[in-house]
């Protein structure tokens, strides 16, 4: 095959360069970019969060788009919880700059939490399932505030659940 002679080669080549390096980009940011957003938020996100309330932490389905997250069935569960979590919710939905996550830094901006459900217990011998969220976890003091916490916070559809076994008392 031919080309006409005002297309050289270089050109040519320099196109096909170009146009595997745009294919290179799309890939990274739609396939890549996803399961490493969903990959920090399971593991950095999580970890802090259990390490500060001594809890472990467990997210369903993480989503991660360019510039937006969405994370579904989070559950913060401690060793006296009993049946139920101390904490589930449905949904997180938060924003971000795009722009800084790429290159490793992250602005949070509003974020939505809907259906959360608050499980407050007392067992028959008196122990709680909060009372320990209150004493340190490691050893450490905790840094007054976090640069990573959203701009503002808006939470549709919560319920607190309060099971005082020790009374037979149950408020909802």
């Amino acid at each position: 095959m031919r080309f006409p002679s005002t297309l050289s080669r270089r050109w040519l080549i320099a196109g096909g360069i170009g146009l595997g390096g745009l294919l290179l980009v799309a890939i990274l940011l739609g396939i890549v970019y996803p399961r490493v957003g969903a990959y920090m938020i399971r593991t950095r996100v999580g970890a802090k969060i259990a390490a500060r309330m001594g809890r472990t932490v467990t997210f369903g389905s993480i989503d991660v788009r360019l510039g937006h997250a969405t994370l579904r069935s989070v559950d913060i569960r401690g060793p006296h919880d009993g049946a139920m979590p101390l904490v589930h919710i449905d949904r997180i939905d938060v924003d971000f700059d795009t722009g800084r996550s790429l290159v490793g830094s992250l602005v949070l901006g509003p974020a939505t939490i809907d259906g959360v459900v608050v499980n407050l217990r007392r067992d028959t011998a008196g122990v709680d399932n909060v009372r320990d969220i209150f004493e340190p976890h490691d050893g450490t003091k905790s840094s007054g505030g976090s640069t990573h916490r959203p701009t503002k916070i808006t939470v549709v559809h919560g319920k607190l659940v309060a099971d005082d076994q020790m009374t037979g008392a149950t408020v909802l």
